[in-house]
């Protein structure tokens, strides 16, 4: 067929929880579609109010790098449920420059992950 317009094709956000519960350490994957990888993601710990949940890791899965890993722990012992949630940004493997985009994404983060 014709060639498509240029840009990013099969744009998706993928969207996963880890249990609820009062586990003191939990994690996730948020897992692309097949045929898509992941140039990007994030997490958010969903927290009791006033107790210290926090978030040790938010990166791209190895080896394929089709998921966004996350992983949070409670820094005092609690017993409340919470939970983390993983956002993977996924795009067509065989959009232009897909592994370019996602070097960039991740480059430009790098400092803000090294940090925490």
């Amino acid at each position: 067929g014709a060639q498509g317009a240029p840009g990013i094709s099969g744009y998706v956000v993928v969207r996963e929880y880890s249990a609820f519960n009062s586990d003191d350490v939990k994690d996730v994957y948020a897992t692309c579609p097949a045929g898509t990888r992941a140039i990007g993601g994030g997490a958010l710990v969903n927290q009791p109010s006033g107790h210290a949940v926090a978030l040790k890791k938010s990166l791209a899965s190895p080896p394929d790098e089709r998921a966004w890993y996350a992983q949070a722990f409670e820094t005092t012992a609690i017993a409340m449920d919470w939970n983390v949630r993983a956002d993977a940004i996924c795009v067509h493997s065989d959009t232009p420059n897909a592994v370019a985009i996602a070097e960039a994404v991740r480059n430009a983060v790098k400092p803000y992950i090294d940090a925490a």
